[in-house]
């Protein structure tokens, strides 16, 4: 697929960002398992686009966040590549690993693999959003 390289590039500048139902708790440990849908990127509503130049625009069209009871979560972007010569690819970019939670901030981090190392970055819980950011970029979520 012509995507792969660009996921590798998205997964990247994700990992890079170190650097129920009712409101979420902003105590000294929000309660903030549950599910996240993506609502924007970069300020922009979803689908927005995450990268383009001469010969492909790519936008994520729509983004889940799983935070589990355990600590660990998946965070999953669909993605949709559209080429200048008229064909488009989708794909999906999925992130695993633990989470942690101190007051209203949450810490994710990815364990090492054979190809990538291990990184964490932070995000900011505020009633039924999640948001996080790095870069170039940043990300809100909604709980669901």
């Amino acid at each position: 697929m012509k995507i792969r390289p660009l996921l590798a590039v998205l997964a990247l500048v994700v990992g890079l960002a170190s650097c129920s139902g009712g409101d979420l708790s902003t105590g000294p440990a929000a309660q903030v398992d549950g599910t996240y849908a993506l609502r924007q990127f970069n300020g922009a509503n979803v689908p927005a686009t995450v990268f383009q130049n001469a010969e492909i625009r790519v936008e994520i069209t729509s983004g889940a966040l799983v935070l589990r009871q355990d600590r660990s979560y998946t965070e999953t972007l669909q993605l949709r590549a559209f080429y200048t010569d008229g064909t488009t690819e989708t794909d999906a970019a999925i992130e695993n690993g633990t989470y942690a939670v101190s007051g209203s901030t949450v810490t994710f981090t990815v364990p090492p693999s054979t190809t990538e190392q291990g990184f964490s970055y932070s995000g900011q819980v505020e009633g039924r959003f999640l948001t996080y950011s790095g870069g170039d970029f940043s990300v809100r979520y909604e709980r669901q």
